[in-house]
């Protein structure tokens, strides 16, 4: 109800008391006073949906949780308090929460009685399967009388903020048994050129034969064999390219990317470039500040995303990781520059040996001879 149905209904009200008014006193009679009165309750009623001050009434949000990951049950408390209390029949309560990841508003409607006091509260449960940062920001009250006739809508602003983050999976999801190589089809350096030796044992049968230490062995007479780091102590910087469109591709990319941190994190200092900012590893756990960039990840423009990458990296001797779907334009003169200055390694995401030699500039990256990986979609069984 706008502001000019507000007047026109203040109007009709004044009307209909002057009109009851008149006729009891000109008729005179008990049936005519009877009129009066009996419509003089209902008459204030449709007076206080008029002229009560909706907008001073308050709503708050409490979350049972405010930090989630998908398919969890979280419960929402609407909270709702009149500036004084008077008994109006109902409110219909719309509650929206709002997502970049939904096409549409979730709502949640119920019912409240404002007659049993001044504060009302209504709790509802809430599942959300995408990541992202959620909102709720306003809710919606229609008020009405108890024969429907006249009806009021107020939107309400209010605050409040549910973080979901994504959830990581185990790597053998992308049947990517070993993230350190993939020497099937010789794509990839050496393990002893990639891999830092962290000590040396006893040969057990089984043990492959080219991880014999042949000089160990010689000096004790005992078969040796090397055991090594997954990449050394060294620090790994892990870089998620964000110029892919929104979309499956996109959230494969990103599932992968936070995966393969949470396994590399383990046992390297790591640094995550998301966002357009790198956010680096703090003792044995990933920060916050790290999921949350992940919950709120979106696809970015090719041109912003280059010029914050460039700005922030400095890569001279360190070990670089890229999670990227294909290449895009000016990537292989850039990789040609920099792969005498750092270590790079390549995970392409959601691509097969029949995809990958249809990308672009496919021919020049393989001269290059980068070592790479190619990832298949994840087992759909896990999704």
């Amino acid at each position: 109800m706008n502001k000019f149905q507000n007047v026109r209904m203040f109007i009709l009200l004044i009307l209909l008391f002057m009109t009851t008014f008149s006729y009891a006193m000109i008729e005179g009679g008990a049936g005519s006073w009877f009129l009066f009165y009996s419509l003089l309750p209902l008459e204030f009623y449709y007076l206080m949906i008029v002229l009560y001050p909706f907008k001073k009434v308050k709503v708050t949000h409490t979350l049972s949780n405010k930090v989630t990951v998908p398919n969890q049950m979280i419960d929402v408390t609407v909270i709702i308090q009149m500036p004084f209390y008077f008994p109006f029949f109902y409110f219909v309560v719309t509650d929206e929460c709002t997502s970049i990841q939904l096409k549409r508003p979730l709502k949640h409607r119920f019912i409240c009685y404002p007659w049993t006091g001044k504060i009302m509260k209504q709790t509802y449960s809430i599942e959300l399967n995408k990541r992202g940062e959620y909102s709720f920001n306003s809710v919606h009250l229609l008020i009405s009388d108890p024969f429907g006739w006249l009806k009021r809508e107020v939107i309400l602003q209010t605050k409040g903020t549910l973080i979901v983050y994504p959830k990581h999976y185990p790597l053998s999801n992308w049947y990517v048994k070993n993230v350190n190589h993939d020497l099937s089809k010789g794509r990839l350096f050496q393990e002893e050129d990639r891999q830092s030796v962290a000590s040396i044992r006893e040969y057990v049968p089984g043990d492959r034969l080219n991880m014999i230490d042949f000089k160990a062995s010689a000096r004790t007479g005992i078969w040796k064999t090397k055991e090594f780091d997954s990449l050394g102590n060294d620090e790994v910087w892990l870089v998620f390219d964000q110029r892919e469109e929104n979309g499956s591709t996109f959230e494969e990319m990103l599932a992968f990317f936070f995966s393969l941190t949470v396994s590399l994190a383990k046992t390297n200092p790591t640094l995550m470039f998301v966002n357009g900012k790198w956010l680096k590893k703090e003792g044995s756990l990933l920060p916050e500040s790290f999921l949350y960039e992940l919950a709120k990840a979106q696809s970015i423009d090719n041109k912003t995303w280059l010029r914050s990458f460039g700005q922030q990296s400095q890569f001279q001797g360190n070990r670089i990781i890229f999670i990227t779907h294909e290449l895009k334009d000016g990537d292989v003169e850039w990789l040609k520059m920099q792969q005498n200055r750092a270590s790079i390694f390549l995970y392409f995401i959601d691509q097969t040996d029949a995809s990958f030699l249809h990308i672009k500039n496919h021919q020049s990256f393989v001269t290059l001879q980068i070592p790479y990986v190619l990832v298949p979609k994840r087992k759909e069984e896990e999704k």
